[in-house]
């Protein structure tokens, strides 16, 4: 069956099993999303194990809040200096 004539099918269902459908399809997606954000926590988990490390090992150099705003600014001035010339 399409998805039009599926969409038009759950149309013609009373509310509340509207409600019950509009659930169990959420709840059938939601699975394949799991293994996915699984996915992506493995990899920030071992990204950050990789940041804490170069802190630890001096391998970067800390900069505060306020300082990180004015490289970021000055390297976004510089870009839009470069592009418009």
């Amino acid at each position: 069956m399409e998805l039009t004539a599926l969409v038009e099918a759950g149309r013609e269902l009373a509310i509340s099993d509207r409600w019950e459908l509009a659930h169990q399809m959420l709840m059938s997606a939601d699975q394949g999303l799991d293994d996915q954000l699984d996915w992506v926590e493995q990899a920030w988990s071992s990204e950050l194990g990789h940041r804490i490390d170069d802190i630890e090992n001096g391998r970067v150099e800390m900069v505060n809040g306020p300082e990180t705003l004015q490289i970021a600014r000055e390297r976004v001035t510089r870009r839009r200096v470069g592009l418009a010339q």
